[in-house]
């Protein structure tokens, strides 16, 4: 067969990659880094429940690190516009490394308190909260717009696989009968990516005038802009529930694994390996296909797989062959719904604003978030566990679907929040809000490939 002249070849799938040196070599020193503060929590959480044995102070230590970074977002936001997106960088991995070398210090001296582990993680967590908007805001420097779906499912993929490989690794190093070590890794790490950050070249993006305002109305521009553009508020506020059900799921899935398996926690580390191997594959999978073609409807269809599958199927599903499938499933499609998201924003927000916006749309999709962690845990002991063994709800057929053993309430817990997640992906397919938003992000995405 010969070829037809003139002819060109589709570009191959490491062709595909060109162009993005300086955003892989920024990718490994982050997953370093992301692998370390996976670890961190990993080893926190051992710690106060060895010494406490309070599930109360487990759950402590997650809203220390949780609440700071989302409160700080929008601050964060502001100030990555104005210092730059690299002085950000070295901010996040620079402060994150020297403030888990303090917990560190009392370990070895003898003098690590709880109250002090509370409070290294609220700072860690407010120092993180510049992460978020300044990598999304230096990815539209590092790539083209093109590359940005392959750009934001790696970094899903880094997230997933530190997710999976911190809690293995400070296993490890636990069993040594050394939590000290983990935080020296964890702040090895983060100067690993301090180095990446450092040596590479990321360009400043243009800046926009501002008008003489007080500083705390600064940090509500990004807020502003988006309730000012009701096809990106919507995608905002629906996140905002969203993400409340996602909590709700997330919180849940692990006890109700353990109350279904007789206290298993070898079924559990199974499926939690499925859930991380389910985001490092789908991160990869999604990296190398480039994601929908119409991100927002990618998006939504993504949203209604998660919900049905993910959750729905997850409550339903009464053995560990199941639970695998569906957390599995839900990782993957998770990385199909952020990668798509991150787009949808990188390529409708002015470039100026981007660390303002994403700060913002940090805070408002992430507030429901805290509301489920406080809620999950008294609904289930409660509420919905007792009434699942109730005699009404075996009247009403429900024991028949998840059962009525300890366990099947959290697992209806988990329906519930699949089916509001199921709404959210309906009205959010008939949105003609979401529709327009749709338009406009092609729109972007073929002018940049015209470029």
């Amino acid at each position: 067969m010969t070829e037809t002249v003139g002819a060109t070849k589709p570009p191959g799938l490491v062709d595909s990659y060109r162009g993005m040196g300086r955003f892989l070599v920024l990718w490994a020193g982050q997953m370093f880094s992301l692998v370390g503060n996976s670890m961190t929590r990993f080893a926190f959480i051992f710690y106060v429940f060895h010494t406490t044995g309070s599930a109360a102070n487990v759950t402590l230590v997650a809203l220390f690190s949780f609440l700071p970074k989302m409160l700080a977002s929008p601050t964060a936001g502001y100030l990555v516009d104005r210092l730059n997106d690299k002085v950000a960088l070295l901010i996040t991995d620079l402060g994150t490394g020297l403030v888990i070398l303090v917990p560190g210090f009392l370990y070895f001296s003898g003098g690590l308190q709880l109250w002090q582990l509370y409070i290294a993680s609220a700072v860690a967590g407010a120092i993180e909260a510049f992460q978020y908007p300044a990598f999304s805001a230096a990815l539209t420097t590092l790539v083209s717009k093109p590359q940005l779906a392959k750009a934001n499912s790696l970094l899903s993929a880094a997230r997933s696989g530190a997710d999976l490989a911190g809690p293995v690794c400070a296993g490890m190093l636990l069993s040594l009968g050394s939590l000290g070590l983990v935080f020296v890794v964890d702040a090895i790490t983060s100067f690993i990516a301090v180095i990446t950050v450092v040596l590479i070249p990321i360009a400043t993006r243009a800046s926009v005038g501002e008008p003489r305002i007080r500083f705390w109305e600064k940090q509500l521009t990004g807020l502003r802009w988006i309730w000012a553009h009701p096809p990106l508020r919507f995608l905002a506020l629906m996140f905002f529930v969203v993400n409340l059900a996602g909590a709700f799921g997330q919180v849940i899935m692990q006890p109700m694994v353990l109350a279904r398996s007789g206290g298993s926690s070898a079924t559990l580390s199974v499926v939690l390996a499925c859930v991380g191997a389910g985001g490092i594959i789908g991160g990869f999978a999604v990296s190398a296909w480039g994601g929908p073609t119409h991100k927002v409807r990618g998006l939504l269809l993504g949203l209604l797989a998660v919900s049905v599958l993910g959750q729905i199927g997850l409550g339903l599903s009464g053995n560990i062959v199941g639970w695998c499938i569906t957390g599995f499933l839900n990782s993957a499609c998770v990385i199909v719904i952020n990668t798509c998201n991150q787009v949808v924003w990188q390529v409708n927000v002015p470039t100026e604003l981007l660390g303002k916006v994403f700060g913002g749309f940090v805070f408002l999709a992430q507030l429901s978030v805290p509301i489920a962690i406080a809620l999950a845990g008294p609904l289930a002991d409660h509420i919905f566990e007792p009434w699942a063994r109730s005699a009404s709800a075996d009247r009403l057929g429900w024991s028949a679907l998840v059962g009525s053993g300890p366990g099947a309430g959290m697992a209806t817990m988990l329906v519930i929040a699949g089916t509001l997640g199921t709404l959210c992906g309906v009205l959010g397919l008939m949105s003609r809000s979401l529709r327009q938003l749709g338009v406009s992000t092609q729109a972007a995405l073929a002018e940049s490939d015209k470029q």
